[in-house]
């Protein structure tokens, strides 16, 4: 299956897809409002397909196996957006994009991605909740979706709110604060708000967003690396002959503090006396007192925990944000 972005720059239209019931009987009743719906979706296919071209396009099919996949499951283990300790978006505006792991979210979904944008000011809404003096970024996101081999996206935008550490800023109750612009005319935009069929894909579409925070809090992380994907001289030499533009795609590669125990850990002399079982890891901060082993400051990416017995013999697993490359 074709990369989302590679499908949107090779002419491939982004539809808009109903918020609700009420929403698509007032456009098909309507012809205004069916024009006003596909020019939003030609729009909206135009925008995508223009600044694809000149952003970071970082896979993250791994980490969505890892929130959401079999292992997961069956592991019962659940993850939330307040568990990240950071998620500011490294780049000014990258998008990121994921295939849909096996059962898991919904079947209709193959894949889907996100545009994300990053900046800092302090201006917002002012009739909005948010907590002027903690905020520090606004990051909004557009998100998309191959919906039984159809790229749709909701006609709106998201934007979240980081304080000065680069988490989200919530509410008293601990509820994720954040805002959304309506992409629709007004009369379409009316019926949005408020409506219970909206209200469950707002969830979802947060559901399909931990995957990408959790990505942002990798690539924070010190012992983790963002890197080109391996191109074969064949298929760039196909690519040169096509004259379509060439996407800067990125991986994300986990080498889960390997090098830092082996390095200053001295695992090689101390060794390991029980079987090595690796858990799901976890974020460890390291930015306040003396550092990860008395120097080395900031937030890493801990493989765990050891655990197990020599009779049980050794259970090796190795969690790589590394996914298949497009046949």
């Amino acid at each position: 299956m074709k990369f989302l972005s590679k499908r949107i720059i090779e002419g491939e239209k982004v539809a808009i897809a109903s918020t609700c019931n009420r929403f698509g009987e007032m456009v098909k009743a309507d012809p205004s409002l069916k024009e006003e719906y596909v020019g939003l979706s030609r729009r909206v296919t135009d925008f995508f397909s223009g600044v694809l071209t000149d952003l970071p396009i970082v896979l993250t099919d791994n980490v969505t196996d890892y929130v959401y996949g079999p292992e997961a499951k069956r592991s019962g283990a659940t993850w939330s957006l307040k568990d990240l300790p950071v998620v500011t978006p490294p780049f000014t505006s990258v998008f990121l994009e994921t295939a849909c792991p096996r059962d898991s979210i919904d079947q209709d979904i193959r894949a889907w991605g996100a545009l994300f944008t990053r900046s800092e000011k302090t201006e917002v809404n002012s009739h909005s909740e948010i907590p002027h003096d903690e905020l520090k970024w606004v990051v909004e996101m557009a998100l998309l979706w191959d919906d039984k081999g159809i790229i749709k996206t909701h006609p709106v935008v998201y934007t979240f709110f980081l304080d000065g550490q680069g988490q989200f800023l919530s509410d008293p109750c601990e509820g994720l604060l954040y805002e959304i612009t309506m992409l629709a005319c007004d009369e379409l935009a009316e019926v949005i708000g408020g409506d219970p069929q909206w209200e469950r894909r707002q969830k979802s579409t947060v559901d399909m967003a931990l995957p990408f925070f959790f990505s942002f809090a990798f690539m924070h992380c010190k012992n983790v690396s963002l890197v080109p994907p391996k191109i074969s001289r064949q298929v760039r030499r196909q690519a040169e002959r096509s004259g379509k533009p060439q996407l800067d795609y990125r991986i994300l590669n986990i080498e889960p503090m390997k090098s830092v125990l082996k390095k200053e850990g001295n695992l090689d002399e101390v060794g390991l006396k029980t079987a090595l079982h690796i858990c799901r890891g976890h974020f460890k901060d390291y930015r306040d007192g003396a550092g990860l082993f008395g120097q080395h400051k900031g937030i890493y990416w801990w493989e765990g925990q050891l655990r197990g017995s020599l009779k049980q013999g050794k259970i090796d697993k190795d969690y790589r944000v590394n996914p298949p490359q497009e046949a």
